[in-house]
C-alpha cells in the first residue's frame, strides 16, 4: 500500500510540474537599434526609452541589425549580463516594430 501511494505522489508530481508553463516566458524588450562607442569599436545596442543595453547574437543577426539602425525593433533575449560597465542581452529574435506614438 505505501509503494502504491508512494508511485502516486511521484507520478503525480511528475504529471503537474510538466503541465506548468513555467519555461514558456519570452524575456522581450522594445526600442531602437543604435550603436555605442567610438569607431572601430562600435557595439550593437537597443534603446528602450529609459536605458541603454548592449545587444549579443549571432553574426547573421548582428550584420541585420547594423543596417537597421534607427529603426524599431522587439527583441527576444534569453540572457542578460555585464560586460565592461554595460548590461548586454543575449538576443535570439528580432521582429520590426511600430515606433510607440507619445
Amino acid at each position: 500500500m505505501k509503494k502504491l501511494l508512494l508511485i502516486f505522489l511521484i507520478v503525480n508530481s511528475f504529471l503537474l510540474s510538466s503541465c506548468c508553463n513555467c519555461g514558456n516566458e519570452k524575456n522581450l524588450i522594445k526600442g531602437y537599434i543604435t550603436v555605442i562607442g567610438n569607431e572601430p569599436f562600435t557595439k550593437l545596442a537597443i534603446n528602450d526609452g529609459k536605458k541603454l543595453f548592449g545587444i549579443k547574437c549571432e553574426k547573421e543577426l548582428y550584420n541585420k541589425l547594423m543596417k537597421e539602425q534607427g529603426n524599431y525593433y522587439v527583441l527576444e533575449f534569453d540572457d542578460a549580463f555585464q560586460e565592461d560597465g554595460v548590461k548586454y542581452l543575449n538576443v535570439i529574435n528580432a521582429l520590426q516594430a511600430k515606433a510607440d506614438k507619445k
